[in-house]
């Protein structure tokens, strides 16, 4: 992949990527700490009271604890209660970069290293993620949803980059150091949030399959990186803290329950990401009417299966939250840019192009200014509640009645329903009493 020889088209480019790193990081400055950012400030080593992580070592002991109690997603909260100790400033620029590099990494396994870059797109997988995304600001603006679902996948797309590259071309060897390396990256990829690192998998098992299937040697750094996914995403899912979170959520469940998640997963898979799977299948059709060759499918083939994989694992979940689509959407988005690659590669249709400059500014910028809107009114409700705090604190009352704040669009981290409980000795209430210095937090009835 490589910037097009044309200094216009070139520049284009920049800017259109420097466009998208300013409008998304005005929405990270937007963005107010929500939720689990409150309980993440905090340690979660064993002591005698709570307190701020201000250290590595704390961290450290926060995250041991952590894995034994509430999850195993040990890699990506690591870096929420980094971002958290740093500061929400730090976050904004690193976040940024990190989305930024996530629609580059969707286009470069998608599209492959060969050839010039190709921006009608590339733009159209950062249109494709703000339009398709189910929750937005959950998976991608919020502090501790970023580090899950932002974070999280980067360290998995970067990990399949061989894999692609492979795919396009064939499975050569690796350096004996850089194998060593893959290890380990591959193992923090397997062990970042649950579905996904599944998929993870899936794409391994795949390729070996087809090198079985067509009698290929392979090589070694893939049976590397199986193992090490592999081995992270058993890290993942069967720590203790994870096994006490699925217990409290409501179990496995059996077979009934199962198929009761897989219908109602299948629903909402159509209803989410309809227009994606639906861009997909018109791609699929053109290749096949065009009759591109049957093995360039192998690459969209094997994507499609992970992103179906990162959706139907989650039936052996209680909980399908709207947040972790993001990952399905991602595995999906790279399926269909390897199928526009297969179905297109003629770079003459202007009209086409044209089509689709239009269809990703459009959708961008007739949504963008709703959305920092409903973020604005947010931040300033944040604002009004610490204004409150403040002022009850120096009243010298420690128990405090708050309103909870609403959101009214997917981009807005603060949901639709109450950001406060019922129960004041309840989460995330005793979270907030415990961030703002407070004995009790209750909401207004």
């Amino acid at each position: 992949m490589k910037l097009p020889e044309n200094k216009t088209s070139r520049w284009g480019i920049l800017l259109g990527l420097a466009a998208v790193a300013a409008a998304f990081y005005a929405l990270n400055l937007l963005t107010c700490l929500y939720a689990d950012d409150y309980s993440y400030t905090y340690t979660f080593a064993v002591t005698e009271g709570k307190y701020r992580i201000s250290n590595l070592y704390e961290l450290f002991l926060s995250q041991l604890n952590h894995y034994q109690v509430m999850n195993g997603r040990t890699v990506v909260h690591t870096l929420a209660q980094l971002f958290l100790m740093w500061g929400k400033p730090v976050f904004n620029v690193l976040n940024t970069a990190a989305f930024v590099a996530l629609g580059c990494l969707i286009y470069r396994n998608g599209y492959g290293k060969s050839g010039e870059l190709r921006p009608a797109v590339l733009f159209c997988v950062f249109a494709l993620l703000w339009v398709v995304t189910p929750a937005f600001g959950e998976s991608f603006l919020w502090l501790v949803g970023s580090c899950n679902y932002l974070f999280g996948i980067l360290f998995i797309l970067a990990a399949l980059l061989p894999v692609t590259k492979a795919l396009d071309s064939d499975f050569a060897p690796m350096a004996g150091w850089k194998t060593v390396l893959y290890f380990l990256l591959c193992l923090l990829a397997g062990w970042t949030n649950e579905n996904n690192s599944v998929a993870l998998v899936v794409i391994f098992l795949c390729c070996v399959i087809w090198l079985l299937a067509t009698k290929q040697k392979i090589p070694v750094w893939l049976w590397v990186g199986l193992i090490g996914s592999a081995i992270g995403c058993l890290l993942l899912l069967l720590s203790p803290g994870e096994a006490t979170r699925l217990a409290n959520a409501g179990g496995f469940g059996g077979l009934r329950t199962w198929i009761h998640r897989g219908l109602s997963i299948t629903v909402r898979l159509l209803a989410y990401l309809g227009t994606e799977l639906g861009v997909s299948l018109l791609l699929l059709i053109k290749g096949v009417m065009d009759k591109r060759p049957v093995k360039g499918l192998l690459k969209p083939g094997i994507f499609f299966l992970a992103g179906l994989a990162s959706t139907y694992s989650m039936v052996m979940s209680p909980q399908f939250p709207t947040r972790t689509w993001s990952g399905p959407v991602v595995f999906f988005a790279v399926a269909a840019v390897a199928l526009w690659r297969w179905a297109e590669p003629d770079t003459n249709y202007r009209i086409f192009k044209r089509v689709v400059a239009v269809f990703a500014v459009l959708a961008i910028a007739g949504t963008y200014v709703w959305a920092a809107q409903d973020l604005n009114e947010t931040r300033h409700a944040v604002a009004l509640r610490e204004q409150h705090i403040a002022q009850e604190l120096a009243a010298g009352h420690r128990d405090v009645t708050l309103s909870p704040i609403h959101g009214q669009t997917k981009w807005n981290c603060y949901q639709k329903y109450d950001d406060l409980n019922d129960d004041p000795a309840q989460w995330p209430n005793t979270a907030y009493a415990m961030y703002y210095g407070l004995d009790s937090v209750s909401k207004t009835k």
